[in-house]
């Protein structure tokens, strides 16, 4: 949530009262103390993360997973909620790959407002590590979108042994 929501007439806001068990209020109290901020606000702040994570949750039955044999005999594992979405040539190099699913990206951002919904309230990158690529909510972590991994297999190291020796 913006600050600029927070500092919105009040009287727009939809009042309620809950009952929580007092060991999650407690809880609650602790992180508002840590964080210099007042209940209401903790109460917010969770309430967005919980909503957050769940959005990001992945249904393994949602999940489709491409395996890909690349050159070098490594394994590509490609999956998440867009890899339908993106027909991307997956044995390219990662940072390639990478900007091709940042343009990607761009375009499924621009290509309707309910596409552009799903970016709301994030700040979405693609995230390279040393043998993964990984669509990323800052700050937050994955948005299981689209993850590419890199994995060795035994045709690689013998590869690379072979590589070695002469």
């Amino acid at each position: 949530m913006s600050d600029k929501t927070r500092t919105q007439n009040q009287d727009e806001w939809k009042r309620t009262q809950i009952r929580i068990p007092q060991d999650q209020y407690d809880d609650i109290v602790a992180y508002a103390e840590g964080k210099e901020i007042s209940i209401n606000t903790a109460m917010i702040e969770l309430i967005d993360n919980g909503l957050r994570a769940s959005e990001s949750r992945v249904d393994p039955e949602d999940l489709d997973i491409k395996i890909i044999k690349l050159e070098n005999g490594m394994k590509r594992l490609v999956y998440g909620k867009l890899l339908k979405a993106f027909d991307l040539d997956y044995t390219q190099d990662l940072n390639s790959l990478k900007v091709d699913i940042e343009l990607s990206l761009k375009r499924l951002y621009e290509s309707s407002l309910l596409k552009r919904l799903s970016f709301f309230n994030k700040k979405v990158f693609v995230y390279q590590g040393n043998n993964h690529l990984d669509i990323v909510d800052d700050g937050i972590g994955s948005l299981n979108w689209l993850i590419v991994e890199d994995h060795v297999t035994d045709e690689y190291m013998e590869n690379l042994h072979k590589k070695n020796d002469q």
